[in-house]
């Protein structure tokens, strides 16, 4: 079974979209967890409306920090592999069938891919890198290249490493796993396919100019 987690909070228009898109994954061996930061709008009410089993549907107070819910949801999880989606991005439908067949094929640990990043006002391809076989250092020089919405690994890895929810890691708590993984020697596989799509509204936690240098 793969499990997604995906954290909300009054994200209500938006989260059915990206809920939409992990329940017409052509791989249906799937469980999806919405950990929701006590929404105040219809959230809870719409995401109820769902006929399908796999949703589970877990309030959890997040205190303002997104690695909490992440967190909260890999322990709440029974899959092998762990997928991460925010509330306000979307998957092509092979995202996780093809994520899945790499991760088997080529015996890595983190397999990521590249996303089309949605403003409102144009797209632009993440034209996220290949890591080199020094990855630790690669991210160190370069930036970040994953898109945590892309990136998909197994559970064994964040049953030992999870999210830091440290204070001084809040906005960057993503990219500072992916360097620890990576100095522990984690194998990294980038999909060049365009498996994703990344949404830069108002609302949005990261800022856009961050993300656009450390993924593009």
């Amino acid at each position: 079974m793969i499990s997604i987690v995906l954290p909300t909070f009054n994200r209500e228009k938006l989260l059915l979209r990206a809920v939409d898109s992990v329940l017409k994954q052509t791989e249906k061996d799937l469980e999806l967890i919405i950990i929701d930061n006590y929404s105040t709008d219809n959230s809870e009410k719409e995401i109820y409306k769902i006929d399908d089993k796999r949703v589970k549907f877990i309030k959890y107070r997040n205190n303002g920090v997104i690695a909490s819910s992440r967190n909260y949801g890999v322990n709440a999880s029974r899959g092998k592999y762990i997928a991460f989606i925010d509330s306000d991005d979307w998957w092509e439908d092979i995202k996780l069938e093809r994520c899945l067949e790499v991760m088997e094929d080529e015996e890595v640990d983190i397999v990521y891919h590249n996303c089309m990043i949605e403003s409102g006002k144009g797209r632009k391809k993440t034209n996220c890198r290949h890591l080199s076989y020094r990855a630790y250092d690669d991210l160190i020089v370069n930036g970040n290249t994953l898109v945590t919405s892309s990136v998909f690994l197994k559970k064994a890895i964040l049953d030992k490493n999870p999210f830091s929810e440290e204070e001084n890691t809040l906005g960057w708590e993503d990219y500072e796993l992916w360097l620890r993984l990576a100095k522990n020697e984690y194998k990294f596989k980038l999909v060049k396919e365009t498996l994703g799509f990344y949404w830069l509204g108002e609302d949005n936690f990261d800022n856009p100019e961050r993300v656009l240098k450390n993924i593009s």
